[in-house]
């Protein structure tokens, strides 16, 4: 196949040569135009064939999508580029190009300022300190050796005025080149020792109760007949005596007969009677009313001695006792917040 392709380059070279020659108007070395290669060339009609469907193969492949694969691009971004550029107005053209060689130069601003970690600005650095540190010493020899002769330098006017030269011995002992050390710059160091410190902090807590606990508690008879009148009522018992009772249900009121003496005006309304008790019991134990159950327990009658309370014929017992519900509290978080905190050393 090789000796094939060399035959058909001939053939085009010969036939570039022919058509120029035979179209220039100076026919000065014309070859006489033979037959050999049509009569002596092997295959031609197969070479012309192959030549024909390189061409066509090499047209259809930049007119089709593979021309863009080709040159690394896309299609698509191809068009969308090209529809970028006949979208901008010909008098933004130069503010778009003053944009885009802005974007070009700022790549180089960073170069602009100096690295301090670079090793060869460091050691100039180290150069510039050695410099500083040698013309103070070179400083304080001379004005030593000035003192030493009784010599106070003074500056003296006079015709003309030279400015002194001094001359730095940087280094009094000869150096060597100097020599890298490579691992300065170049050992990795990507092994670090951290620890991770969680803290947990409640940021807003609530109140919960424990199971009710039952309790008693005792009130002084006399106490309350006159401050807490709205919770008994008096039964006769017999002529001229009258026993005070504290219930929260009340009897029918005056239709009950002549054997009460019922004068609350919550007669008809346990609710606000138990409430009440609840009430006073929580403030009594200086306590939130939460804390008490719902529930009370009225005694009836009371316990002790029976005394007079100062109405007419009515007696009451010393102390009263109640029955309640104690709930404890407690303090639960309901709300947390958790702070991670991490701290890195290089090994």
């Amino acid at each position: 196949m090789s000796h094939i392709r060399l035959l058909a380059i001939a053939i085009i070279v010969a036939n570039t040569l022919l058509a120029s020659i035979a179209s220039g108007d100076n026919k000065t070395n014309i070859n006489e135009v033979t037959s050999f290669f049509k009569d002596n060339l092997e295959n031609r009609e197969q070479i012309e064939s192959m030549l024909e469907e390189g061409k066509q193969s090499a047209m259809s492949g930049i007119e089709s999508k593979g021309a863009f694969e080709a040159v690394g691009t896309k299609e698509q971004d191809a068009v969308n580029e090209s529809n970028r550029l006949d979208s901008i107005n010909p008098n933004d053209l130069e503010t778009k190009g003053a944009e885009v060689r802005y974007k070009e130069e700022n790549k180089y601003m960073d170069s602009l300022y100096i690295n301090h970690d670079d090793n060869q600005v460091q050691n100039h650095k180290k150069d510039v300190d050695l410099i500083t540190e040698k013309t103070q010493e070179l400083t304080n020899k001379l004005q030593a050796g000035f003192l030493k002769e009784n010599m106070d330098c003074e500056t003296v006017k006079g015709n003309k005025e030279v400015s002194p030269e001094y001359h730095i011995d940087v280094k009094s002992r000869t150096e060597q080149e100097s020599v890298y050390s490579q691992t300065n710059c170049e050992q990795l160091r990507n092994q670090y020792s951290c620890r991770d410190t969680l803290t947990t902090r409640c940021i807003r807590t609530g109140t919960r109760y424990k199971a009710p606990e039952p309790r008693k508690i005792r009130f002084n008879g006399h106490w309350l007949h006159h401050n807490k009148m709205n919770w008994g009522w008096a039964v006769k018992w017999k002529t001229k005596r009258w026993g005070w009772h504290i219930t929260s249900h009340h009897p029918g009121g005056w239709e009950g007969g002549e054997d009460y003496q019922i004068d609350s005006p919550w007669r008809q309304n346990p609710a606000a009677i138990i409430a009440d008790a609840r009430a006073h019991i929580a403030s009594h134990l200086g306590l939130p009313l939460e804390q008490i159950g719902e529930h009370v327990d009225f005694p009836g009658r009371g316990m002790g001695n029976i005394n007079p309370v100062g109405a007419r014929w009515r007696v009451a017992w010393d102390e009263y006792e109640f029955g309640y519900t104690y709930k404890e509290p407690y303090q639960v978080c309901e709300e947390w917040m958790d702070d991670w905190n991490e701290r890195c050393n290089i090994k």
